[in-house]
């Protein structure tokens, strides 16, 4: 065979490879085209999944054509991007996709915000180009509800538990006692956030005590660390029990205004008038061998500072 002819033929071997690989890479890639879209229940009050099928190809298409998507009108469901809100710009960079919205999304409320926020995070990180969504306002990053920048947030930053269905997590706002900087008063917060529907709202509240205070000016009341071994509700009564952190963990406050801080917060929901604390079981104990957690307790605000 003379050269030129073998070169031809190699190159025609190569671009028959070339197609093959492509054609399996392209039918790879369709198999992962199918996604799901969140948007908001009827009721604006949960997520709702959409099974949709990308037709774009490139990281770049994707994404505009799910914003696209996003807003278009569903029967018995919500579009996630509310028409009053635009979307100035939105840019991958890495594995972080920019969304950068007008003033108008600060005219949200907070249910809604949190949610519309879960929504693009859970539909945009199905992407494989895409880990991390961050919000913008005007260019200037998104403080939410608690103060808490959203930049570079995952789907873990709402879900932490593999496996758990996405359409269990609701917004709820509730009402919480920390401590004033003396730790001898109580001062409120409201908080809203994505809990798991599938689990109580009282061991929500208590999880959020645990985490800490997101205003100036309020302090933690609950050692950190302190595990909850169970937390359920009968008859208007939340049993809760703790482990061992609870009595040994450091605590910078009153005894009384550790145990009431819990104790308002969780009458503060609607299902409970009393508290009973326990730790590892036991309620016959003493919290730093002077308060005893042995009754029932209920809403004190006499601790409230003035």
């Amino acid at each position: 065979m003379k050269p030129v002819k073998i070169i031809i033929f190699i190159c025609m071997c190569i671009m028959c490879l070339s197609a093959l690989f492509g054609c399996e890479k392209k039918s790879q890639a369709n198999s992962k085209d199918e996604i799901s879209l969140y948007y908001l229940n009827d009721s604006g009050t949960a997520l709702e999944a959409v099974s949709y099928k990308l037709e774009s190809d490139s990281a770049d298409e994707k994404i505009n054509e799910i914003m696209r998507a996003i807003r278009e009108e569903r029967k018995n469901v919500l579009p996630v991007i509310p028409k009053e809100v635009n979307a100035i710009s939105y840019e991958l960079s890495g594995q972080v996709l920019a969304l950068n919205f007008d003033s108008a999304y600060l005219g949200l409320d907070s249910t809604t915000e949190i949610l519309v926020r879960a929504a693009m995070v859970f539909t945009f990180t199905q992407l494989e180009e895409v880990s991390y969504v961050s919000f913008y306002v005007n260019n200037n990053p998104y403080k939410d509800a608690n103060g808490d920048t959203a930049v570079m947030v995952s789907s873990s930053d709402f879900i932490d538990k593999v496996g758990n269905n996405v359409n269990n997590y609701q917004s709820t706002t509730v009402t919480l006692y920390f401590a004033n900087y003396g730790g001898n008063k109580l001062r409120t917060e409201i908080r809203t956030g994505m809990y798991d529907s599938s689990q109580s709202l009282e061991r929500y509240v208590v999880e959020q005590l645990i985490k800490g205070p997101a205003e100036s000016g309020d302090y933690v009341t609950i050692p950190q660390g302190t595990g909850i071994r169970s937390i359920s509700t009968n008859n208007g009564v939340c049993y809760i029990d703790f482990d061992s952190d609870f009595l040994s963990g450091a605590s910078s406050v009153k005894d009384e205004i550790m145990v009431y801080s819990i104790v308002n917060s969780l009458t503060e929901l609607s299902h409970i008038s009393k508290v009973q604390i326990s730790v590892n079981g036991d309620i016959d104990v003493e919290l730093h061998g002077r308060f005893s957690l042995n009754s029932f307790l209920t809403k004190d605000l006499s601790y409230m500072e003035e």
